[in-house]
Formats: C-alpha cells, structure tokens, sequence
C-alpha cells in the first residue's frame, strides 16, 4: 500500500500550488506542508489497519512514546499515519521507512535531551555548565519538530490583532539536561495508563539555571517552549512541548554581552552547594532581578529590587529594614571608601523611589539625584540597584552560604579593599 501512496503522490497536485504532493511534502515550506498534508489523508485510507494486522508493528497492542514534558503521548496507528507517510515522502523508500517505524517500537532505552529554550540568550557553542547540564545553541540541538519551528520563527512577524516583544526576535539558545530514558515506548496497561513518568523537577532546575544568565552577561533570560528531545533523531516522532506562562513580558530583547562562560560554571556549581534555605532565598531573588529587568516602569523596577535585596540581607525583624540592607550589602559588596559611599547612595535612592511609588502612586522621572558627584535620573539609579543586586548574589556565592546577621552585624567582615571592586563603580 504504501508503494501505491507514493506514486499517487507523485501525480496529486496540491490545489493553488504546481508541485504535487511528494514535492510539497519534502519542500521547507511548513505552509506548503500543512497543506499538502490536508490532502494525504484520503491516500491514506485504510493504513491504519493494516498497521494493525501486521504483528511486526502494532498488532492489537495500544502503546504510548515518552514526549513533551517527560509524559506519555499515545503512538497509535491513526496518529502514526502522517509521520509515517512524511517519513516515506522524505526518504523514498518503503522498506526503510517500515524498517524506522519497527526501530521506533522495539527501542527500550535511549539518551535524551530535556531542552529549556530561553529568549535574550546567545552562545556560539556549548557551555557545559554543570555535569549534566549545558547551554547550547539552538541549531546544535537534535534535530525535531520544536528545533525546526524555532529555527523558522520569522522575528518580525507581528501580530494582527497584538504584538509582543516574542513576534520581534528569534529564540537562540537553550538549557538543556541530559538524561537516560529507561522506557521509550510503553504498552497501555488494562487500566489504560502507561507507567508513571514526572520531569517536572528537572524542567525547574532548568528555570533556576536560566536566571542565572543575568550574572554573567545577559539584560533578560526568559523561559520559553519546553521539551523532550531524543539523541537519535528517529525518534523524535511527535511535536508535543510545553509552555512556561510569561506573566511580565519586556518592550524589547536587549542585546548580551559576551556570557562568561567559566563565571557560570563557578556561581551555579556554588549555587547548587548552598543549604535549602538560603538556596531558596537565591532563587528568590534572582526570580525578582529577573522581574526587575523586564519591567519597563521605574517605580515597579525599584519594588523589584527591594525585594531581591530584603531577600538576600534581610532578617525576620522588619524594623529599620532599609537602614540594614545598606549597611549589611556595602559591608558585603566591600570596595574603597568612595565605592562604599556610592553603593550606599544608590540603595538609599532606589529605597527612596520604591517608596515614592508605593505612598503616591508615581515616581518623578524627572528628578535627578544627587550620588557622590553625579546627577542620575530615577532609572538611572535603579539600574544601577539592579547591577549592585548581581554583584551582592555573586558575593554571596562566593562566600558559601548567607551570613548570620546577627553575628555579622557586630563583628569585622574580613576582605580587601584595595581589590574589592563594584559592578555600581564600574
């Protein structure tokens, strides 16, 4: 049967195209795809039957393949139909496409990739970040459907109805996990459910370590389609993917610097060192620097930004709480006397723009503040906040764990000043 589709394909012509079905089919027009797809449904007719009878495929077990987000996708005959005749139309050849549906069922184990893709991120190649997990470009990725859709993203396709800042630039890199699937296809059990498969937790370490782009040259890194891709790439049969709902999206993808590559090694590996709780404290605030980044809105980028920085210097006490951020992040943060001087200035003014927001609603954009010599604008002092946020995470990494504050508070902080240098003063 399929030697007869493949020679009926060769003589149908798509409708409003002059190319027939098998060209349009190979052709990399996902468009030109999908329409001719529309049509070889009815050359299809009764395939699924007879992938039933056979007993080297299918016969009368359903089964299910280990897709998307680390789930189960049913792999039945009908939804096996248009793989198979793409795989046919792509190769030619009956025999080997038979051959690839036979490899598909009868495989056990086989290395997958769980793949984070993420937006403002961009490396040249991979960076092995810790044993399993790397950063990798998306065109290095194995090959599949996700790759190819973001690969073919038209940035600049805006919307009809809306645009975002997503219709405007491309995906070009991901966090990707590698891992040991032990049950690539699976039989229906009688209660008509395949085994027990979760990744959820692996997905959100992927999260964790996409923020952490922040501390090493990227202005946003903001999660983007989610999915299982297999090495092999025959096996890569279905489409299926994942979303992580951007609630703040930004106006514009501002262009990276260069990611230090040694740099995220060394705060993800102190990172994943840390005890629980001041793990916990880390995600936190870098979950609310990466707020701050994407929001466009001074007053809303200051409450940001006090947050991350109550987060990480704070205590449970809330009484004088701006008085002991600065002093405990300047002591932190170290640096020459004028250094000092200036960090506490900048936290000072961004406390002060947090509240303008908070009591009346707005912040005076126009209004310049005095730091040591200097003459900043409100944003101009947040974002020197949010520079000073990075640098307080990295000491802290570099430290080990989170100080006791109420011993740090009354004893020496030991470092050198003369060395000590601030991203703020930079």
């Amino acid at each position: 049967m399929l030697e007869e589709i493949l020679v009926a394909a060769k003589e149908k012509k798509v409708p409003n195209f002059n190319l027939s079905l098998e060209e349009s089919l190979r052709s990399p027009e996902r468009k030109l795809q999908g329409e001719a797809l529309l049509h070889i449904h009815e050359l299809s007719t009764g395939l699924a039957e007879i992938l039933v009878r056979d007993p080297r495929l299918f016969g009368n077990q359903a089964r299910m393949i280990q897709s998307g987000y680390g789930g189960w996708v049913g792999f039945y005959p009908n939804f096996v139909n248009e793989k198979l005749l793409l795989r046919l139309f792509k190769t030619g050849n009956v025999q080997a496409t038979i051959e690839w549906l036979r490899k598909i069922l009868t495989t056990t184990r086989a290395s997958a990739k769980l793949v984070l893709a993420v937006w403002g991120v961009k490396v040249d190649g991979e960076i092995q970040v810790t044993e399993n997990i790397k950063v990798m470009p998306i065109h290095l990725l194995p090959d599949c459907d996700q790759k190819q859709a973001l690969l073919n993203h038209p940035a600049g396709n805006w919307g009809v109805a809306s645009i975002s800042v997503f219709d405007m630039a491309k995906i070009e890199a991901a966090v990707v996990m590698d891992v040991e699937i032990a049950q690539v296809v699976a039989t229906v059990g009688e209660d008509g459910e395949a085994p027990k498969v979760d990744r959820s937790s692996d997905f959100a370490r992927l999260r964790e370590i996409a923020q952490f782009f922040l501390l090493v040259g990227a202005r946003i890194s903001i999660p983007g389609m989610a999915w299982l891709a297999y090495d092999d790439a025959d096996l890569n049969v279905l489409s299926g993917s994942t979303y992580h709902l951007t609630e703040v999206a930004p106006v514009h993808i501002p262009r990276q610097s260069e990611l230090d590559a040694e740099e995220l090694r060394q705060l993800v590996t102190s990172y994943l060192a840390l005890s629980g709780d001041d793990q916990q404290k880390i995600k936190i605030a870098l979950f609310r620097i990466d707020q701050a980044s994407r929001r466009r809105e001074v007053g809303d980028r200051a409450v940001e930004l006090s947050t991350a920085l109550e987060c990480l210097v704070g205590d449970d006490a809330k009484t004088e709480m701006t008085h002991k951020v600065k002093v405990r992040a300047v002591r932190l943060i170290g640096g020459t006397e004028s250094q000092r001087k200036k960090n506490a200035t900048i936290i000072s003014k961004s406390y002060s723009i947090r509240s303008s927001l908070v009591h009346s609603g707005k912040v005076d954009l126009r209004k310049k503040h005095k730091v040591l010599s200097e003459d900043l604008t409100a944003a101009e002092v947040v974002e020197e906040g949010l520079l000073l946020s990075i640098e307080l995470v990295k000491k802290i990494l570099s430290l080990g764990n989170i100080p006791e504050w109420d011993i740090f508070d009354i004893t020496d902080f030991p470092q050198s000043v003369s060395t000590e240098s601030t991203t703020a003063n930079a």
